[in-house]
């Protein structure tokens, strides 16, 4: 049987609109703010409207909305209640069930739902500040209503293998094997990169073992030739006695003198 959860959303004499009572797999997920965001006050009071949430974790809901002025009776007071500034309460109640493709909210699930919410309701009334959030238990819901049908997944390729003792239909043919893949070149990138590898290691040797200067060789002393002194005239100087004669001045060779 399909599970129905009772929720209440109301605001009290201080405090403004808040979940006072909430789905329990909301208030377990943590989710029950998706129905203070999508639940609002309705023009026609005490008629039910069906809607649809998604909680942030993905969970589906269709939930069935009345809005309800509050009343003494409601309230357990003598007169109607009214908030700090003279403004009558109301209240947003009604229950969350599963998605359904369609719901029509049954009396008796309006009423279950209602019990609970005026329950909660006058809790939070007693003590507004001090009121904690009541988590809605499941009751069986009554309300026709009919799941949407399933949607396939997509279907994924069968596999067939070999089974031992027997064999295996998939109830389609068999697929070809699929032919072998020629071999693949090798890219172009990599042998230009060879090349140039290539390239870069007979650089290296060359510089290595060619361009070797050797052992330095100490530099050669260079020629220059002497500056030319000018001649000087000197006075001739006579001979010792007994030496011949030597040259003369004007640089003519004296003549020889022979033993006879």
């Amino acid at each position: 049987m399909t599970p129905g959860w009772p929720f209440l959303i109301a605001r009290g004499r201080r405090l403004g609109y808040r979940a006072l009572l909430a789905p329990e797999p909301m208030v377990a997920d943590r989710e029950y703010g998706v129905l203070t965001d999508a639940v609002r006050p309705q023009t026609a009071r005490d008629r039910a409207s069906v809607i649809e949430v998604t909680t942030p974790g993905g969970r589906a809901y269709t939930v069935a909305q009345v809005t309800h002025r509050v009343t003494a009776a409601d309230a357990g007071e003598p007169e109607d209640p009214l908030d700090e500034h003279g403004r009558p309460l109301q209240l947003l109640y009604g229950f969350a069930c599963p998605r359904t493709s369609s719901l029509e909210p049954a009396p008796e699930d309006l009423d279950a739902a209602r019990s609970a919410a005026l329950d909660a309701y006058r809790r939070f009334l007693a003590d507004e500040e001090g009121f904690t959030l009541i988590s809605g238990p499941a009751f069986p819901l009554r309300s026709p209503h009919s799941t949407p049908a399933a949607v396939p997944g997509p279907v994924g390729p069968v596999r067939v293998g070999p089974v031992p003792g027997g064999s295996v239909s998939s109830g389609r043919p068999a697929p070809e094997p699929a032919p072998p893949s020629p071999p693949r070149p090798i890219p172009r990138v990599f042998a230009l990169l060879a090349g140039a590898v290539a390239v870069l290691l007979t650089l290296a040797l060359v510089v290595r073992c060619g361009w070797d200067p050797g052992p330095e060789q100490p530099p050669r002393p260079e020629c220059t030739a002497a500056p030319a002194t000018p001649a000087t005239s000197a006075a001739p100087v006579a001979p010792a006695k007994g030496e011949p004669p030597g040259p003369s001045a004007s640089g003519t060779p004296c003549p020889s003198v022979t033993g006879g």
